[in-house]
């Protein structure tokens, strides 16, 4: 008898992002956090400029003790696997 078993790749799916526009003072702290689902568990990361700030299995988080001017902008959070790839942009706010 022969028993097979499939294993069946499921797309990433952010589960949990922090607020899309998310604002903070200069020299507060910051930490914001990026979760991701799928099959295989995929990688999430932090992205700005084309440099990846922080990355995980399944989730991924950004802390700075203390955030100035020049971390505003925008943040992709990036979630990957072997099925594809789903993307959600933050805009950081800093006053």
């Amino acid at each position: 008898m022969l028993i097979l078993f499939f294993t069946f790749a499921v797309m990433p799916v952010i589960t949990n992002l922090t607020a899309v526009n998310a604002s903070y003072n200069e020299g507060g702290h910051l930490n914001i956090s990026c979760e991701a689902t799928g099959k295989p568990n995929p990688e999430v990361l932090w992205i700005r400029n084309g440099n990846v700030k922080s990355y995980g299995s399944g989730a991924a988080h950004l802390t700075t003790n203390k955030i100035s001017k020049e971390d505003a902008g925008m943040y992709t959070c990036r979630a990957n696997n072997s099925a594809g790839i789903k993307e959600k942009l933050l805009n950081l706010v800093i006053n």
